[in-house]
This record gives C-alpha cells, sequence and structure tokens, in this order.
C-alpha cells in the first residue's frame, strides 16, 4: 500500500509492483487515480522507464490505485509519501497532507500492520536497472 500518488509515490508503487509485489496506491487525485489503472503516468516530466513500469504493473493486475481509503484496511504494510513543502520565510514543513495521511492509515489500518520505515531504495535501484 503507498499512501500518496505524485513524486515519490508513483516510482516507489510501480517499483514495487515491477518486483512481484501486489500494490494499491491511494491517492485523493481522482485524475492520478484514473490514469494510473489505465496504465498510464499521471506525472508531468520525464521519469525514465516509468511509463513502462505503469504499464506492466496495471497489465499484470499487481498495480492498481484508489480514491477509497478504506482499501488502507486490506494492506501489510503501508508507505505515506505525501508532499510536505516547506515554507520559504520559515523553513518549516508543511505537514497538513501528511496528518491527514497519517490519520487515515490510523483510522482505518488493521492491528496487523507492518512497520514500513525502512528503506526502499533497493527496489527502485532494482526496478530501474532491468
Amino acid at each position: 500500500m503507498v499512501v500518496g500518488l505524485g513524486y515519490v509515490g508513483t516510482p516507489l508503487a510501480a517499483a514495487l509492483a515491477s518486483k512481484g509485489h501486489d500494490v494499491t496506491g491511494f491517492d485523493i487525485d481522482p485524475d492520478k487515480v484514473a490514469l494510473i489503472n489505465k496504465g498510464l503516468n499521471p506525472l508531468p516530466g520525464d521519469e525514465p522507464g516509468l511509463d513502462e513500469l505503469l504499464a506492466k504493473g496495471v497489465a499484470k493486475k499487481r498495480l492498481r490505485a484508489s480514491l477509497d481509503p478504506e482499501v488502507i484496511s486490506r494492506a501489510r504494510g503501508v508507505f505515506v509519501a505525501v508532499e510536505t513543502p516547506v515554507d520559504e520565510i520559515t523553513h518549516d514543513p508543511e505537514t497538513k497532507a501528511l496528518r491527514s495521511a497519517l490519520g487515515a492509515v490510523g483510522k482505518f489500518s488493521n492491528k496487523g500492520l507492518t512497520d514500513t520505515s525502512t528503506r526502499h531504495d533497493e527496489y527502485l535501484d532494482d526496478a530501474y536497472s532491468s
């Protein structure tokens, strides 16, 4: 489960799916969710290899996206990847999206949720090198 399908969450979800994991992404943006479910990249710009990973993940039914936070209840582990922009004047991070995402995880997660606070770089490195 990946909460937040932006510049971090979308590649993470696609990379995990490419390694054989069944991945559901949750986001509040209906356009992103619809594009991902069609196997299309919702992000502007060029992210080499991402288009192919998304298309393959959806085609193999290993990757899907949802607007329904209830999908969190079926997760064994959750990665939270939401924006935390920094205020230009105070340099404090804006945590509204993070607090909202963590609130949804707390409300909908099951009791046996796995700690996913470990690094995921090896999945990204392997996915993009294949």
